[in-house]
């Protein structure tokens, strides 16, 4: 069994992506070789004009509104999906998402192996997919479960034999 993990590491925000990137050493390190992160980045983003100064959104005005749109992980996991059914990697494949952009590469992996199941879990507040999602089975997480499902307080790295603790902001 393999987990594919798909994410990109925050910018601007130095404390939170050192968080982000402590939590994932915790995994690998929990989870072993089953574990594959795939860690797409972040792109600035566009904005309007500035109201104070009328020009881009780096202009030199006081006040900084900076945006980042997270490129790769959606369509590197996409891609994931129907490279795995290809191969006949799998029997089932649960996405843990509740984006309807995923839908197109579910076709294609159900063209490539119509036999795979394919489930979704839909994160909290997400009672059910999109209807674009035809014929897949599905279920809810609630926040009961996500809190069940935490790493634990401590985790022991044993590549490195160093421990790894949970930030006290996640408790």
């Amino acid at each position: 069994m393999t987990v594919r993990y798909f994410t990109a590491v925050v910018r601007s925000e130095p404390d939170a992506a050192s968080r982000q990137n402590h939590y994932l050493e915790a995994l690998r390190a929990h989870c072993g070789p089953t574990l594959d992160v795939q860690v797409g980045w972040f792109k600035p983003k566009k904005l309007a004009p500035c109201k104070q100064c009328s020009e881009d959104w780096l202009c030199g005005c006081p006040r900084k509104v900076r945006s980042y749109e997270e490129k790769e992980t959606d369509v590197a996991l996409a891609a994931a999906m129907v490279a795995d059914a290809a191969r006949g990697c799998a029997d089932l494949s649960l996405l843990v998402s509740a984006d309807s952009d995923f839908a197109p590469a579910i076709r294609a992996l159900k063209q490539v192996r119509p036999e795979q199941q394919v489930i979704m879990a839909m994160p909290p507040g997400n009672p059910k997919p999109h209807k674009r999602f035809t014929d897949l089975g599905y279920f809810s997480i609630n926040e009961t479960a996500l809190r069940r499902s935490q790493l634990p307080e401590s985790i022991l790295d044993p590549r490195t034999r160093t421990e790894r603790r949970r930030p006290m902001k996640w408790i």
